[in-house]
Parts: structure tokens; C-alpha cells; sequence
């Protein structure tokens, strides 16, 4: 038997500040996202 469990409503925490070695992606400032990929992208230490 599945149980569905009631969704309660959460707290959203205050924004936080980026520190300043975190480069902003290009779409920051102007909200034009890239295209969105087909394909799933894997991110590790060989495809940097």
C-alpha cells in the first residue's frame, strides 16, 4: 500500500551573501540562460 504523506508548508531562510571568489555565470545579470542540453551533463575532475 503507498501512503501519500501531506506536504506542509517550510520556512525559507534569509539570503545569503556569494563571496567574492565565486565567479557569477553570464546569465546573472541579465537572465538570458543558455540552451538547455538534451543530453545529461557529467561534471568531474576529468571533463574540467
Amino acid at each position: 500500500m503507498i501512503r501519500i504523506q501531506e506536504m506542509n508548508q517550510g520556512k525559507v531562510s534569509p539570503r545569503l551573501p556569494v563571496p567574492v571568489g565565486i565567479k557569477r555565470p553570464p546569465y546573472a545579470d541579465n537572465g538570458n540562460f543558455p540552451p538547455w542540453a538534451e543530453r545529461s551533463q557529467v561534471h568531474n575532475d576529468e571533463v574540467r
